[in-house]
């Protein structure tokens, strides 16, 4: 084996306290605006939802978060148009919180650890659909300069995750063929399916349980346990 290959967001990443308090936030805000309007609905309501939708988005690989807020309203039989402006305004909000998530306290060890055995390290994630925040986010973890080759999928390639092709393109990169190389990636819909697709070995880090039948080669349940796989 001579790569390793990382998704960032809930692998590398722990967004769950800042999800849910941007989810939140951006609850809050509908809340405000619909009653600004007259439109009264619990802020209980919303808070549910905005965390509901956000599992099924994901698990549908939809990422406009804008689609997302305008899907909160058609659940509830809110039948208005939000203003681009400030459907913008939410997803803003919503991605400057979670430029405040931090690595996981394993991450750094492991990653210095594939370092010294002189491992090459690969990072595919998918956009955030807001140009110009993963590669951000990405600076802001301090994670950018442990990696070899980066690529976020639908901006350096049009292709997203599970398509083979952000695989192949970080192989093509690295110089590495597909034997050689492991993917770990804590969504098996994406991550796993879209390595496999690609014809490379699978990790999967579980952070949840999803309901996928797609199966990965190794499961851990923390990444220092990569150190028993390679």
């Amino acid at each position: 084996m001579r790569a390793v290959l990382f998704d960032f967001d809930d692998t590398l990443i722990d967004t769950t306290k800042v999800v849910e308090t941007a989810l939140n936030r951006v609850a809050y805000m509908l809340y405000k605006y619909l009653s600004e309007r007259k439109i009264h609905i619990d802020l209980s309501i919303l808070e549910r939802d905005v965390r509901e939708i956000s599992v099924e988005m994901n698990f549908k690989r939809i990422y406009d978060r804008n689609i997302w807020w305008m899907e909160v309203l058609k659940r509830n039989n809110i039948n208005i148009v939000l203003e681009k402006d400030f459907l913008d305004k939410l997803t803003k909000t919503f991605w400057y919180i979670l430029c405040d998530a931090k690595p996981y306290k394993d991450t750094i060890p492991i990653l210095n650890y594939l370092k010294d055995k002189g491992y090459l390290i690969g990072l595919i994630t998918d956009t955030d659909h807001y140009p110009g925040m993963k590669k951000y986010r990405i600076e802001k973890s301090g994670l950018k300069d442990y990696f070899d080759a980066i690529i976020i999928a639908g901006e350096d390639i049009e292709e997203i995750k599970p398509s083979p092709k952000p695989f192949e393109k970080i192989l093509q990169i690295l110089g590495v063929n597909r034997e050689d190389a492991i993917m770990v990636g804590d969504k098996p819909f994406t991550d796993i399916e879209g390595a496999k697709r690609a014809g490379l070995k699978t990790v999967l880090i579980v952070r949840r349980k999803w309901n996928y039948n797609i199966k990965p080669d190794y499961v851990i349940y923390k990444l220092i346990d990569l150190k028993t796989i390679l």
